[in-house]
């Protein structure tokens, strides 16, 4: 059940989640998103046909104005440029953003290559979080070549699978490699994934 709070400040349950909660972490978004947009726009510089970001200004006595900001940083598989400011972590991409477009993305960023430390601006774009989803590469384990497609040795097929609306479809088995293929660029096309999806790295 959910909480509501009632004008005395007594908490009631209404369908398993406390609006109280959600609206400290909707607090919490908001003000991050103030502090990208301020030290975007009072720090950094950005150049959006090399997609670096620079210091405007001298945050310490190690950093040079002018200096390239920030530092590679694996995040899971990707890896990004993260620079520390005013003792917090951002995202060059973020900085790359509000600075150019002036406003604050309204979703996760893309990098249209795959590449996240690739901020030239023509490389990132504002999408969803299954829109992200639908850009990934492909996994170094994969054997197939093909993300989705795997070998069934217990049966001696090849299957194909696609995950999409937050639900694995199964695509079918299939005899051979060539046919799971082709079966899972048919379903991308259907789902409408990216067409750099599956690339490898």
């Amino acid at each position: 059940m959910a909480e509501i709070i009632d004008p005395l400040g007594n908490e009631r349950s209404i369908g398993g989640l406390a609006l109280g909660v959600v609206a400290q972490a909707r607090q919490k978004m908001e003000a991050r998103q103030a502090f990208i947009f301020r030290v975007a726009n009072y720090w950094f510089e950005y150049e959006p046909e090399t997609g670096l970001v620079r210091w405007k200004r001298k945050p310490s006595g190690i950093v040079r104005v002018g200096q390239i900001a920030g530092r590679k940083s694996k995040n899971g598989k990707n890896t990004y440029i993260r620079i520390k400011v005013e003792g917090k972590d951002v995202l060059a991409h973020q900085i790359a953003y509000v600075i150019h477009t002036g406003t604050l993305p309204n979703g996760p960023i893309d990098h249209e290559n795959g590449d996240g430390t690739d901020n030239r601006f023509v490389n990132i774009r504002v999408t969803s979080f299954e829109g992200n989803a639908k850009n990934k590469r492909l996994d170094q384990r994969n054997a197939s070549g093909v993300m989705g497609v795997s070998f069934l040795p217990r049966i001696g097929k090849w299957r194909a699978r696609i995950g999409s609306k937050k639900k694995l479809h199964h695509i079918g088995n299939f005899d051979t490699r060539e046919q799971a293929i082709a079966a899972r660029l048919a379903a991308e096309r259907d789902h409408g994934f990216h067409s750099g999806h599956g690339r490898k790295k």
